[in-house]
């Protein structure tokens, strides 16, 4: 040890001993240590693994940092922090030189500010060998442990459990501390004869526990929803192979006035992968969310379109017209499961008559999300496509038609001409005067609906737009036959009415028609039909053979879907024959210019002419009273006709045959009977009406009643003695003036009776 006492000059000397030894003191030097915190992070992540979220992981840990090697069993959060990232540090031994440099941990007293998310406890350090420990202080549950490397500084922070993160704008990687001067960092150095110096810096508040988030993850099973229109049973059950049944409002939960109603599980909508990450599953919770656009559905009863309101949660389909609720879609919270409540009818467009064709609205506007929430009220949340996934089936209309099976009489007969023989038909004769008939028809009929069928309609949840009736030819024999032209008749479809026409010149039979917005039908008959043997039955009726027409009734809803049934109608047309009439008067006349009359024979009937034959019935002969023949006479021709009548003529007591023939004349009704074979006739002439033919006295003599010997009216007479015997005969009888007459034999001559009976004189 040196001592400087400075200079100094002694002018005198003077001496003393004093001990001094004991007076000097050697003070000790000691190390010094300066810490500066270089301030950094100390992130550890609660995030287990690359589970839970990652979502905004800008954090200053990664979420798998409990698989840093080193990290003990348990460990949710890991980092090693190297000292030289928390301080720089300034160290001098002193005179006695460096022993050693050491780091600890100090503790103080205080509340850290944590919470234990599990227990919702707080958490409350203690220092156990060194190591700082907080726990919950409910349970005593370890959350996490920091330790300090002694001799290297380096920090070692373990989490264990999760900590609160309070409300943090659901940011998965917000950090709590707790609070500063809780845990330090003590570096101490000891010199070579152990004093120490030491220096500490704040380490506890730069701890950042980052927090964990939820993760859920939807993947759409993208089933198809279907909710039908259809009402119970009624409507059309048509094509009904949808999603839905037709009464589908009949599941119990379904609200009054739905038409449609479907509840969809969460099992058949999505699958689901959750976790709730470390701070542990606080709750999760469906709902629907609605984007903006046009839905593309059309509101069937105003015709406008439907647009979406999310009216509490529950996604309300709306007309823009009248704002009548159409549909409603609402999911339970709790569960998932979608429930679809339909109201009104919606517009199927033109979709091929199908009555289970589905509509959907446009994607992208319903959509189903799932909201997983953590302890500390983090949340994350996925979805699924919704809305495009309901299909709204279609309703249609269904009609149904019983048949009352009427006659539906129509007879060939024109006006009351022809025959009203046997009229019992379901027609008069005059039917084609009805009003309404048009030219040239012979028989006329129009049935009213009422009359041929009894209907049920339901026109669906989609409302009637119409109903309209019409024909339906199948094709076939129609087994009648055209009676001019001895054709059969053939049907085809002009323009909905169905025309008869015959094989053979195409000429129009009959036509069926029906109105379409009354369903009556009108029957036209043209030319008449063949009856075959009917038993001269002038009102049989033929049918054509069933199956052939047959009247249908369609139905359509508003959105043009049709239902449609329909009845036989052809074979119910009764086409009833006409008869021909004729009408013969009586005539009188003589032999020689025989008889004139008049006949009817202007209406043969609608079948035309065929054949004329006559029956003599009676006749008179002077007035001696009317004779009953009935006897039918020889046809020589159409109209022409012989017979006979034998009788007593000329009243001489002697039957003769007269015969006759009879012509009619189609052209002028009149018909001529003449005799041919006319009878004898008796004449009384006086004498002294004729003259003697001149001559002299001959056994026999003419006398002339015509005015000379050619006249017709000349009658020869003879005379005869009466005892004459007759000449050439043996032994002759009396002769008298009856063996002048020969039974069978015409009138004698003048000369064969001169040559039987010589007379010599009168």
């Amino acid at each position: 040890m040196a001592f400087d006492l400075g200079g100094f000059t002694i002018t005198q000397v003077s001496s003393d001993v004093e001990e001094v030894g004991s007076k000097v003191q050697f003070e000790d030097d000691g190390p010094a240590i300066d810490l500066t915190s270089l301030g950094p992070t100390i992130a550890v992540d609660e995030s287990v693994g690359t589970g839970g979220s990652t979502k905004d992981e800008p954090g200053s840990a990664v979420a798998n940092d409990e698989a840093a090697a080193g990290a003990p069993a348990g460990a949710i959060g890991y980092a090693v922090t190297a000292a030289a990232a928390l301080f720089s540090e300034t160290t001098d031994p002193g005179s006695d030189g460096e022993d050693g440099t050491t780091y600890s941990l100090v503790l103080t007293a205080g509340a850290t500010g944590l919470t234990d998310i599990a227990t919702g406890s707080a958490v409350v350090l203690s220092l156990v060998g060194g190591v700082v420990e907080g726990h919950s202080a409910t349970g005593n549950h370890l959350v996490f442990t920091i330790a300090v490397a002694s001799t290297t500084g380096n920090v070692t922070t373990t989490l264990y459990r999760a900590l609160s993160h309070g409300a943090d704008s659901n940011d998965h990687d917000s950090a709590v501390s707790m609070a500063s001067g809780l845990v330090e960092l003590q570096a101490t150095l000891t010199d070579g004869d152990g004093d120490t110096g030491s220096d500490k810096i704040e380490l506890g508040s730069l701890i950042d526990f980052e927090d964990d988030g939820p993760a859920i993850d939807l993947t759409s099973l993208a089933p198809r929803i279907g909710v039908d229109e259809s009402v119970g049973t009624g409507g059309s059950a048509k094509d009904e192979p949808g999603n839905a049944q037709p009464n589908d409002e009949t599941t119990a939960g379904a609200p009054a006035g739905a038409i449609g109603y479907k509840v969809t599980a969460a099992a058949t909508l999505f699958s689901e992968t959750a976790d709730a990450g470390s701070d542990g599953l606080d709750g999760k919770a469906y709902s629907l969310v609605l984007n903006a656009g046009a839905t593309g559905l059309t509101d069937i009863a105003t015709g406008s379109a439907v647009v979406l309101v999310n009216n509490g949660g529950v996604i309300e389909g709306r007309s823009a017209t009248g704002n009548h609720l159409v549909f409603t879609i609402a999911v339970a919270s709790a569960t998932g499961n979608v429930t679809t409540t339909l109201y009104r009818a919606l517009d199927h467009g033109a979709d091929s008559n199908d009555h289970d064709s589905a509509v959907s609205m446009a994607s992208g506007l319903v959509e189903l999300q799932a909201t997983l929430t953590d302890r500390d009220t983090d949340t994350a949340s996925d979805k699924i496509e919704l809305g495009s996934l309901i299909d709204f089936e279609d309703d249609g209309p269904a009609i149904d038609l019983t048949s009352l099976a009427p006659t539906i009489g129509v007879d060939e007969s024109v006006g009351t001409g022809g025959s009203a023989k046997d009229e019992p038909g379901n027609a008069q004769p005059n039917d084609e005067t009805t009003a309404g008939a048009p030219a040239g028809a012979i028989g006329y009929a129009v049935t009213t609906a009422a009359t041929l069928f009894s209907e049920t309609v339901d026109a669906g949840s989609d409302g009637q737009d119409g109903k309209a009736y019409s024909l339906v030819l199948t094709a076939g024999a129609t087994g009648l036959t055209d009676i001019a032209t001895g054709s059969a008749v053939v049907l085809v479809n002009n323009g909905g009415v169905i025309e008869g026409r015959s094989a053979t010149g195409n000429h129009l039979v009959f036509t069926i028609a029906v109105a379409s917005a009354t369903g009556n039908v009108t029957t036209t008959l043209y030319r008449a039909l063949s009856h075959g043997a009917d038993s001269n039955d002038h009102d049989s009726a033929v049918s054509m053979a069933s199956g052939l027409v047959e009247l249908q009734a369609t139905l359509t809803d508003g959105d043009g879907d049709t239902g449609s049934d329909k009845i036989e109608l052809g074979s119910l047309i009764d086409f009833e024959d006409d008869g021909p009439a004729v009408t013969v008067d009586n005539s009188s006349g003589t032999y020689d210019a025989g008889a004139q009359g008049t006949w009817d024979d202007n209406d043969p009937g609608s079948d035309g002419f065929a054949s004329l034959s006559v029956n003599f019935d009676s006749y008179e002969i002077d007035d001696d009273g009317l004779v009953t023949v009935d006897a039918a006479l020889t046809k020589t021709g159409n109209f022409t006709f012989t017979g006979s009548i034998t009788d007593d003529f000329n009243g001489d007591g002697a039957d003769e045959t007269v015969g006759f023939t009879l012509n009619f004349d189609p052209v002028n009704d009149a018909y001529d009977l003449d005799v041919t074979t006319p009878p004898p006739t008796t004449r009384t002439f006086d004498t002294s009406q004729g003259s003697l033919k001149a001559g002299g006295p001959d056994a026999v003599q003419t006398l002339l009643f015509g005015g000379s010997e050619a006249g017709a009216d000349d009658i020869v007479f003879f005379g005869v003695v009466a005892t004459a015997p007759i000449q050439g005969v043996s032994s002759p009888p009396t002769n008298d003036i009856e063996d002048l007459v020969v039974e069978g034999a015409g009138d004698l001559t003048e000369a064969q009776i001169e040559g039987l009976f010589p007379i010599p004189s009168l």
